[in-house]
């Protein structure tokens, strides 16, 4: 497999250089195979946000902080390609940062990262290739894509440990026409040495923090949690405690619960409606049955009938498929049902299809049917 997917050699691309490693080497791989490259930086908050003085010290691992943007400038001279700096901080505001607050009131915990790759690299992006003439757009994620007979193929990255298909799983064959991933047949310490040998100087850049845009300024992410008090109950209803806000809890965790208690508890659900946390037993952080609205294929004439099959569902980025079937039921949402019960199933969270390394599609995790004891 070859990561260019036979683009023709000259092709204009677009590259999206965050400042870090990854898309610098991305960029690199495409100058040398002899693709015409033009790196774009994203100004995704607004200035009013930006943290000064002592606070950019807190900021620096960020993908859109200052030094970030300065970084991608300076791969980009070193690379002798010209390099734009792109302001879409309303933009993102309107598609990440608003719809996440949303989800933290209605109880449910998004996932930034999804929302970002989904409208602003691989929607606003492409429209920014086309204003700048570039057929392709490209990225330093960690995945694949092939292409055959059958259409364009969302594939898992090589490196198990960096794999960012999960991330990309609301992609849909329309933009996979026109995305490159150089990255994804190599390891993380691969591009690393890369970097290093060709003497770039990120090389050895910390990892970019996921939730970027949270990390000073008034899009905080204690502000978008935010919310009034409310009680904290048990699932048979004691009331043994009070919260600050719903926003602050998620299923699966201990922080935030009060002690004193016979056994161990988690939080096994949150009641949006009453405003209420629900914290339960161990066992009952787990479920095989949930459901999904907002669901994409990757191709949907070729992938809604491999749904009809036992395949892979993966419900967070850091655990393992399980495997499950998924019966849609109309208006982009389904039913989920696994063949083993899986912890801390999250509604606002992805549930991504996988057959193999392949990714089918993903829906969001509406509603959790938890186990009872």
């Amino acid at each position: 497999m070859v990561p260019y997917n036979n683009i023709p050699s000259g092709s204009r691309i677009l590259v999206a250089m965050s400042g870090g490693v990854d898309s610098s080497v991305a960029a690199y791989r495409l100058v040398r195979a002899g693709f015409d490259v033009v790196g774009v930086t994203m100004h995704l908050v607004s200035d009013g946000n930006r943290p000064v003085s002592g606070a950019q010290a807190t900021d620096d691992k960020a993908c859109c902080s200052l030094q970030a943007s300065e970084d991608a400038r300076r791969v980009a001279a070193h690379l002798g390609i010209p390099h734009y700096m792109t302001n879409l901080a309303e933009v993102f505001n309107e598609k990440v940062i608003e719809p996440s607050r949303l989800e933290y009131s209605r109880g449910r915990t998004p996932n930034p990262c999804i929302l970002c790759n989904r409208y602003m690299k691989f929607d606003v992006l492409l429209n920014r290739a086309d204003q700048l003439e570039c057929k392709y757009i490209a990225t330093g994620h960690y995945a694949r894509i092939s292409n055959d007979e059958t259409g364009f193929h969302l594939l898992r990255g090589i490196d198990p440990g960096k794999d960012q298909s999960y991330f990309l799983a609301f992609l849909t064959e329309k933009e996979l026409a026109r995305i490159i991933f150089p990255n994804g047949n190599d390891t993380k310490e691969a591009i690393r040495i890369e970097a290093r040998e060709i003497g770039l100087k990120v090389h050895n850049r910390t990892e970019s923090q996921d939730l970027c845009f949270f990390a000073t300024g008034e899009n905080s992410l204690e502000k978008l949690r935010t919310g009034e008090n409310g009680e904290i109950v048990t699932t048979d209803g004691e009331i043994v405690g009070t919260h600050g806000g719903i926003g602050n809890f998620t299923i699966g965790q201990r922080k935030g619960i009060p002690g004193g208690m016979i056994e161990k508890m988690f939080v096994v659900d949150i009641d949006a409606a009453r405003n209420r946390v629900i914290i339960g037993t161990e066992k009952e952080c787990y479920a095989s049955r949930f459901n999904v609205d907002d669901v994409s294929l990757v191709k949907y004439d070729r992938d809604i009938h491999r749904l009809d099959s036992t395949i892979g569902i993966q419900v967070r980025y850091r655990t393992k498929p399980v495997r499950g079937t998924i019966k849609l039921t109309g208006d982009g949402t389904g039913n989920v049902e696994l063949e083993m019960p899986v912890r801390s199933i999250t509604p606002g969270q992805a549930s991504v299809f996988y057959n193999g390394d392949e990714v089918l599609g993903a829906g969001t995790v509406l509603k959790v049917e938890r186990l009872t004891i």
